[in-house]
């Protein structure tokens, strides 16, 4: 299979659409970034609500990793 990017204007994305959806589904695959990104999102909210994953306030993490630093220079 053969990949291809393409940028679109988005005032002729819709009618794109119909023309992928013309073709044969066994032949093509047609895939969104913007899919791919919410996707990924998504997933990494499953992770979070599923305990799989931490979740740090900023200034706690600038501060163990200003701590990390400081110890590896001495």
């Amino acid at each position: 299979m053969q990949l291809v990017t393409l940028e679109i204007s988005d005032d002729y994305y819709d009618k794109f659409l119909h023309v992928v959806d013309a073709l044969p589904s066994e032949k093509i695959q047609f895939k969104s970034k913007s899919s791919s990104m919410t996707e990924e999102i998504d997933s990494r909210i499953d992770d979070y609500l599923k305990n799989k994953s931490v979740a740090v306030d900023f200034t706690s993490s600038m501060h163990t990793l200003k701590e990390k630093l400081l110890a590896t220079a001495k």
